[in-house]
C-alpha cells in the first residue's frame, strides 16, 4: 500500500503464507504493551531447562551449561527471539503471555486479526509440512 495516495496493488491476496519468523514482531510487540502496561518486567528472570529446547533448533541458549540451574531475563530472551530467531524463546516468551490465544486477542483488540499467530512455531511447520507426532517437549508448557 502506498501509504500517501492510499492505492493498494496485490498479488496472491487471497492465499494465506506462512508467517514464519515474522510473527515474532507481534509476539514482541504484545511483550512490551505488557511492560508498558507493568504486568511484565525485562529485569524479571526465568528459568531455562534442557527440556525447554526445541529438537532441532539452534540458538545461544545450546551454549549454556545445564548442569546447573540457568536463568536468563525476559529482556535475554527478548533479544534472543529477535536477534536470533530463536524458537526456543519465542516458545518461552508465549508460555509467560498466556499461550498464543492472548497473544492473538492482542492483535484482534489491535486491529490486526488478519495476521495468525494461532499456533507456537514448531506446530505451525508441522502442520504445513504434514507432521503430527511432535516430541512431547515440543507443545507448548
Amino acid at each position: 500500500m502506498h501509504i500517501e495516495s492510499n492505492r493498494l496493488i496485490e498479488f496472491n491476496a487471497t492465499l494465506s503464507f506462512l508467517m514464519c519468523s515474522t510473527y515474532k514482531v507481534a509476539i514482541a510487540a504484545y511483550l512490551l504493551h505488557c511492560v508498558e502496561q507493568k504486568i511484565l518486567n525485562l529485569n524479571t528472570l526465568y528459568e531455562v531447562r534442557q527440556e525447554d529446547f526445541l529438537p532441532g533448533m539452534y540458538s545461544s541458549h545450546n551454549q549454556l551449561n545445564f548442569d546447573v540451574p540457568q536463568q536468563l531475563s525476559l529482556h535475554s530472551l527478548l533479544l534472543l527471539m529477535l536477534q536470533e530467531s530463536c524458537n526456543t524463546s519465542t516458545k518461552i516468551i508465549l508460555n509467560i503471555l498466556g499461550g498464543t490465544e492472548a497473544g492473538h486477542a492482542f492483535l484482534v483488540v489491535h486491529d490486526l486479526g488478519d495476521i495468525q499467530n494461532d499456533y507456537y512455531t514448531i506446530e505451525e511447520f508441522a502442520a504445513w509440512e504434514g507432521i503430527t507426532n511432535l516430541p512431547a517437549n515440543a507443545a507448548p508448557g
